[in-house]
């Protein structure tokens, strides 16, 4: 099992299945723990790597046009965008 503990530094992530798939990615607030049971759980210091690396999985503008949209896919708070109204 892949995890983020409650006092790791890397708190936003990517979690992809063993297809290589994107299934979820996000920021997991410090004291909290996130546990996947997904083979690959990538993590990054800053929000700006995480988007960088989804946006070169899954296109220019995935990462905000996922957390604007509030789609299913983005997990927890961006400190860069807002769910559109």
């Amino acid at each position: 099992m892949k995890i983020i503990s409650k006092t790791d530094e890397k708190r936003w992530f990517c979690i992809k299945t063993s297809e290589d798939i994107i299934q979820v990615f996000g920021h997991v607030d410090l004291g909290n723990v996130l546990e996947s049971g997904q083979p690959i759980l990538l993590t990054y210091l800053t929000e700006d790597e995480l988007e960088i690396y989804v946006n070169s999985e899954l296109g220019a503008n995935y990462y905000k046009d996922a957390v604007e949209s509030d789609n299913d896919i983005f997990m927890g708070t961006s400190g860069k965008y807002t769910i559109a109204e």
